[in-house]
């Protein structure tokens, strides 16, 4: 018996080994596939419960196909007496942590006054800075349907555009995008003088957006 047990010592090892590698492989196929989620407040009630959750399992399917973590706001007028940047900013780094791979929209009350965001970091930054006004055209389309504020079509339209554009954009990509801000800019400069005159204007009649690098310094309105 002592023998048979000697002989097969080195198989149970090796198969307690593989068991135990399987187990690790495992958990970093979980981690990578589940390590990005999303993140959703709606501080206008302008969802019902039900969109609310239909909106943030789309949010967390979402951030696990482009591995980057995807947040929403919708804001209200006080925004807890921060400026928009800097709520966006509050909100990445509460639910995320501040170097993350994230990408958040807010969008603001209507009529408020205050500015729609958008605040991303490392990759999310790659890939989505210069598209920044694809992104709000994606996200305007959505916003702007069914006589106006449906944020529930602003929502969906904004994954549906991250999933379709989960990589760096090419150089000549990057380019187009950047001569087409560029353009939008000038066009609305001098339209309204309260408006920030280097920066597109979009449908709400706001300045479209802000973009943060964590690591790397920052590209804002």
């Amino acid at each position: 018996m002592l023998k048979l047990i000697k002989r097969m010592l080195p198989v149970l090892v090796c198969a307690v080994i593989f068991v135990m590698s399987g187990a690790l492989g495992a958990e970093c196929s979980a981690e990578e596939d589940y390590g990005y989620f999303g993140a959703l407040e709606d501080h206008q009630d302008a969802l019902s419960g039900e969109q609310a959750q239909e909106l943030l399992d789309l949010l967390d399917s979402t951030a696990r196909e482009i591995h980057a973590n995807v947040g929403v706001i919708l804001g209200n007028a006080s925004l807890d007496g921060l400026s928009e940047r800097s709520y966006a900013k509050e909100f990445h780094n509460r639910s995320f942590g501040e170097y993350s791979d994230s990408i958040v929209l807010m969008l603001v009350q209507a009529g408020s006054g205050k500015v729609d965001q958008i605040y991303c970091t490392d990759r999310a930054y790659d890939m989505y800075q210069p598209r920044i006004d694809s992104i709000f055209d994606a996200v305007y389309d959505g916003l702007d349907s069914s006589g106006g504020d449906n944020y529930y079509a602003a929502v969906t339209n904004y994954c549906a555009y991250l999933r379709s554009h989960d990589s760096v954009p090419s150089k000549a990509e990057a380019a187009t995008a950047e001569a087409e801000v560029t353009a939008a800019a000038e066009a609305a400069e001098g339209a309204d003088k309260t408006k920030h005159p280097c920066m597109p204007v979009s449908r709400r009649g706001t300045v479209i957006s802000f973009f943060w690098r964590s690591q790397e310094g920052s590209v804002s309105a």
